[in-house]
């Protein structure tokens, strides 16, 4: 038995991978071709021609293990391990309708042998393979990757027993699927057990060249149908190669922006895996990691993170270089040496454009994705009451009073003056200040203690209903902090962890004390949101990041048993 690993080339890149094979990575192309000619077993009055040929790295080099230093300290001596060969099968379809001689069409695929896979992926139409999950019709699900963008846990494994269906939440896509399939007696082309990512994984039991065309054309079949057997949320790939350098440009200036201002979360996170072959590599397996960009390069690097990259960025590269083409080398017993660009191991989710990066390749929603979201964010209670609208006549009236009560003339201050104390009490200090008329405990600017560090709670609170609200003022990358940071609190207060609460106004906080959880989101937009069902419409927050942060809200605050509620109000200044 044979395992088989096919990608659907774009078609317009097949020059650029047979220049990456032969050029970049030194592969050889066989002198030997293989013509095959195919009436379709599937399709009426489709032939196909396939050409074949392979590329091929003989690596005859032996390594030594990256923890030969402990055989040396027991005089075991050091111990070599061959470098795996590796190769590419380039196979040219030419398919053609034989009643319209004059309409044809190409396609590329390719096969992956060793690690070759690493190569091909970044060429490969990334919507073929999750199209044939679609449409065929699966006997068990084994596992299943899912994304899961702007969640605490954004990719994560699950594994399957007796289970035979694709379920899955709003706000999480596929990523890689391994199931059995469910085939017809008859047919033996290849094995029921696949794996799904940017490729097709199977089992062949008698391989040869042969097979292939008649595999190729029963997933061109499957594909070809109208009728969705699995509906799938997943990503589809961004082929613009202009929207990729806008996108690429927008990460690399964020990568910088992070590390000259020194956030606390970084934009990027790393993911902890790659596939090799349909079998999952951890970066944790590995024990020893090199840096290089260009000829720069940092070596004996223990584990893979976020700090250690930044940190190199910061040592090595100046403000034009890019650091997603920096070299991430690792030794692995079974490939060798290896390495992967940063770009293909980090994952970033876009503020600008409905786009997240992963496996180094952009991707947007598709429909299904969108409509659950949609769905999820619609089940949302959310409440507007215009008399909550902040405008700059009240900001400037409280500000006026509180310069009055200090003696002082805010109108006939100079500019800088009244600069610093337009600081002192900021727009949002004020709503909530002001919330204190109507009946809510402002909380704002108190410090209530954990252990040894202090956290804000929330910024008001309606103890007589229970309802705690988190309050931010902003456009959607300044409301996303406040959704990420609200649900802090509610872990710390049902773990007991709070300590000691400044406010005199908020008795000691359990459990039991909180029913109702808010965010009241200020909106600096122009428009408001239209009104439908009694409520504000937030699915026409242009905002993919916001929606998502929020669904992964909603569901939070569902587990700890509470309700979650969102405010919507405006500011006019």
């Amino acid at each position: 038995m044979s395992r088989i690993n096919i990608y659907k080339i774009n078609n317009d890149l097949e020059n650029q991978l047979i220049q990456e094979l032969t050029d970049e990575n030194d592969y050889e192309l066989s002198d030997e071709e293989f013509n095959f000619e195919l009436e379709s077993n599937y399709l009426e009055n489709i032939q196909y021609n396939f050409s074949m040929h392979l590329y091929y790295k003989d690596e005859q080099q032996e390594k030594g293990l990256s923890w030969n230093w402990v055989r040396e300290q027991f005089n075991l001596g050091d111990v070599n391990y061959s470098v795996k060969p590796k190769a590419v099968l380039l196979i040219n379809e030419y398919k053609i309708d034989v009643t319209k001689p004059d309409e044809f069409e190409d396609n590329i695929y390719a096969v992956s042998f060793g690690y070759a896979f690493h190569t091909l992926k970044h060429f490969s139409d990334k919507d073929w393979p999750i199209k044939f999950a679609e449409h065929i019709t699966l006997n068990k699900v084994k596992s299943m990757t899912v994304l899961s963008p702007n969640s605490v846990i954004n990719k994560r494994i699950n594994n399957y027993v007796n289970f035979k269906d694709i379920l899955l939440d709003s706000g999480e896509a596929l990523n890689q699927l391994s199931a059995n399939l469910e085939l017809d007696d008859d047919f033996n082309d290849f094995k029921n057990s696949i794996t799904i990512s940017n490729s097709i994984i199977f089992d062949v039991t008698n391989p040869n060249l042969e097979s292939l065309p008649y595999i190729i054309d029963y997933i061109t079949f499957i594909n070809g149908s109208d009728e969705i057997v699995n509906s799938i949320p997943y990503f589809k790939e961004v082929q613009s190669k202009i929207k990729k350098e806008e996108l690429d440009n927008e990460l690399i200036g964020t990568i910088f922006a992070d590390i000259e201002e020194k956030h606390e979360t970084p934009c990027i996170d790393i993911c902890e895996f790659i596939l090799v072959d349909g079998v999952l590599k951890f970066f944790n397996q590995f024990d020893n990691f090199k840096l290089k960009y260009k000829r720069l390069s940092k070596e004996n690097i223990g584990s893979l993170t976020v700090n250690e990259i930044y940190n190199f960025i910061e040592e090595k590269l100046d403000d034009e270089d890019n650091p997603l083409e920096i070299k991430i080398f690792f030794e692995d017993s079974e490939i060798g040496s290896s390495f992967v660009k940063l770009k293909d191991i980090i994952s970033y989710d876009s503020f600008e454009s409905p786009a997240i990066l992963d496996g180094g390749s952009w991707w947007v929603y598709n429909s299904k994705y969108m409509d659950d979201l949609k769905n999820s964010i619609n089940d949302l209670d959310v409440e507007y009451e215009i008399g909550f609208d902040f405008h700059e006549e009240n900001y400037l009236r409280f500000v006026r009073g509180k310069a009055q009560e200090e003696g002082l003339d805010f109108d006939n201050m100079d500019d800088n003056t009244k600069k610093r104390y337009k600081q002192k009490w900021y727009k949002e200090r004020v709503f909530n200040l002001l919330r204190e008329e109507d009946g809510f405990i402002c909380n704002d600017r108190f410090k209530d203690y954990v252990d040894s560090y202090d956290i804000e709670v929330a910024d008001l609170f309606k103890l007589d209903e229970k309802s705690m609200f988190s309050v931010k003022i902003g456009g959607a990358s300044n409301l996303i902090y406040v959704v990420d940071q609200s649900l802090i609190p509610l872990k710390l207060i049902d773990n007991g962890e709070i300590r000691d609460i400044e406010n005199d106004e908020i008795p000691e906080l359990n459990k039991d004390s909180i029913k109702n959880v808010y965010l009241w989101l200020i909106l600096t937009r122009k428009t408001k949101l239209p009104v439908r069902n009694g409520k504000p419409d937030l699915n026409e927050i242009n905002s993919i990041s916001l929606k998502n942060r929020i669904d992964y809200w909603k569901k939070e605050v569902i587990k700890s048993r509470r309700n979650p509620k969102i405010r919507i109000n405006y500011i006019d200044f």
